[in-house]
């Protein structure tokens, strides 16, 4: 947690991970060593879980539940990944996390509105706040942190900019509930991205924070263009509030945010969601999150392609006429992802495709991105599924706070480095870099002798990480700050 977490984790995975390793692994696998700690201990402590009581975070309603087959997924990924630190830093020779058998969890799958039933949301919405934030999800893709942390200085809504076609938001931050104590330990590292601490209005003394935050990656700070409507409909929302601001003068607390209180203080998602749900059950409308119907996006996409997205939805079996409320979470990954690349941008963006697939879907996978590659269109995937995509990738690039470690064509690699896994003690010795195996090792040495061999994406990061020095001086590349 000290030695990697800080340094690596966002305040949420931090405050997240911090909750499962006090009431969920410490309770029980607390005085186990690490080098003791075996593949059969992690299956009978996943299984006993499923009977223990849920730990109720401060200022949530008690129940009576057990620990959900989520949390215990989730609980698994942070001992693996910590076991997996274990193993680099030779604590352990091999991960006993990577061959256990979780309890079977299907994710709960969401529904989605139809274009039809968002406008008839939009239309039976008589709050202005709930409206302003429906309208600003389904017009413009925005998340609710990024809507709740809206201010109005990231707003063009000019006469001359909705009449030309320009009027947009930048969205640049996003409000958040934090832990005090995981903010905290972030601003000691230097590693803080909260950019404003709203104040408390309770009087009880409370663990946590409202703040304004900067995006947890700089690929999520981008200008969204308005349409007409929510332009039209923002200027209304500005209008009254400076109206407010005139009546009731000081007490109006004036934080410049576009969704606020009568007062100006800031909305929480709590607050949006119960006011959904009331909409939800006023109406009989579907119970559904804010994830418009794919159809309702097309129009923002000039280069869309209808065409092209049959094609890709081919790849993967599926056809255009589907029902998304009657699909997998995978199955609907496979949609958004079609959708996305048929709207030919010159650069997408994919964050964890292959999350949700299975193997079959991963090979679908494989050939569908190999289909959609152009000349004119980059492909940018960030993943710590590796294995999942390292036959389609013709670049790579490493990084590690802030520095580029790494920044090769997958040819170039191919010609300075060797990648196999051998008992052999000599070329154990002779390797860059190495890490056990079932077989022996894995290793990464210098490609001497000009043979051909596969990437392995994996044995390549924790090598340019743990030795960048020695990589780097292979390519006769220097390390850039971005």
């Amino acid at each position: 947690m000290q030695v990697y977490g800080l340094n690596h984790w966002g305040d949420s995975f931090l405050s997240c991970s911090r909750h499962r390793i006090e009431h969920y692994i410490k309770p029980y696998l607390g005085n186990v060593a690490v080098k003791d700690l075996t593949t059969h201990d992690l299956d009978v402590f996943y299984d006993s879980l499923q009977d223990k009581p849920a730990v109720v975070l401060k200022g949530h309603k008690k129940t009576d539940a057990t620990v959900s087959l989520s949390v215990i997924e989730k609980t698994h990924a942070l001992l693996r990944s910590a076991l997996s630190q274990a193993v680099t830093w030779e604590y352990i020779k091999t991960n006993p996390a990577e061959r256990v058998t979780l309890p079977k969890y299907r994710p709960k799958t969401r529904d989605v509105w139809t274009p039809s039933e968002a406008q008839r949301a939009l239309e039976c919405c008589t709050d202005t706040v709930l409206h302003t934030t429906m309208l600003l999800a389904l017009g413009c893709s925005m998340r609710i942190g990024e809507i709740l942390g809206l201010t109005w200085d990231c707003v063009d809504f000019s006469e001359e900019s909705i009449m030309d076609g320009t009027a947009h938001v930048t969205i640049n931050k996003e409000l958040k509930r934090c832990q005090k104590d995981s903010l905290e330990a972030l601003s000691k590292r230097g590693r803080s991205k909260v950019i404003f601490i709203f104040p408390e209005w309770k009087q009880t003394e409370s663990s946590t924070s409202l703040v304004l935050k900067s995006p947890k990656t700089e690929s999520s700070v981008r200008v969204v263009f308005l349409p007409k409507t929510v332009a039209l409909a923002l200027r209304k929302v500005k209008e009254s509030q400076d109206a407010l601001k005139l009546l009731i003068g000081d007490e109006y607390s004036d934080f410049n945010l576009v969704i606020a209180h009568d007062d100006g203080r800031p909305y929480e998602e709590r607050q949006i969601s119960k006011m959904l749900k009331n909409l939800i059950e006023e109406f009989d409308l579907p119970p559904v999150s804010l994830i418009s119907y794919i159809e309702l996006n097309s129009p923002f996409y000039p280069r869309f392609s209808k065409e092209d997205m049959v094609k890709y939805l081919h790849y993967f079996e599926m056809d255009i006429n589907i029902d998304l409320g009657a699909l997998s979470m995978g199955q609907k990954k496979k949609v958004f992802m079609s959708f996305a690349l048929a709207t030919n941008t010159s650069l997408l963006l994919m964050d964890e495709p292959t999350n949700g697939l299975d193997i079959p879907g991963k090979s679908q996978f494989r050939k569908f991105i190999a289909s959609g590659m152009t000349d004119d269109k980059t492909i940018l995937i960030s993943t710590h599924q590796v294995r999942d995509i390292d036959k389609v990738l013709d670049h790579v690039l490493i990084m590690d706070n802030s520095r580029v470690l790494l920044n090769e064509s997958t040819m170039s690699i191919c010609d300075k480095l060797f990648f196999t896994e051998s008992e052999n003690r000599e070329l154990l010795q002779s390797s860059l870099f190495s890490t056990p195996s079932i077989q022996g090792n894995f290793l990464l040495l210098p490609n001497e002798s000009g043979e051909d061999s596969e990437i392995n994406l994996e044995l390549l990061f924790n090598a340019t990480l743990a030795v960048p020095e020695r990589i780097s001086a292979l390519f006769h590349s220097k390390q850039t700050e971005l």
